[in-house]
């Protein structure tokens, strides 16, 4: 093409231009109030779907405060009461409910029973 060509061509466009209008006021105002208007409708939404929220947390009287303290003075000692504890229970037989019939016995016993009788119902 020819420099002529592209001057024509140039000459059939319209002139560049940007938007004339902006964002109208009533646009705006229109928006918020939707805005607005959709926040109470959720919370009246929200009040009319649960009535008691409002309230349960509210206590009539004041908290009494714990008479001894929640924490553990000396964990490591109760630990290793508790770990003696459950040792002895399992190195020990007694009844667990003799009402029923139900006792238990050491657990070194108990695997010599299994290794020397084996399981009811149990193939080898």
């Amino acid at each position: 093409m020819s420099d002529l060509q592209h001057a024509a061509d140039a000459e059939a466009l319209p002139p560049p231009h940007h938007e004339q209008r902006d964002v109208t006021l009533r646009l705006l105002v229109m928006l918020l109030g939707g805005a607005l208007l959709g926040v109470v409708c959720l919370a009246l939404l929200a009040a009319w779907m649960f009535p008691r929220t409002a309230t349960v947390g509210i206590r009539p009287q004041a908290l009494v405060a714990p008479t001894q303290p929640a924490l553990q003075s000396s964990p490591r000692i109760d630990m290793a009461a508790l770990r003696h504890q459950q040792r002895d229970w399992l190195n020990s037989a007694g009844w667990v409910d003799k009402a029923h019939g139900v006792a238990h016995i050491p657990v070194a016993r108990a695997m010599h029973d299994i290794v020397a009788g084996g399981l009811p119902g149990w193939t080898r």
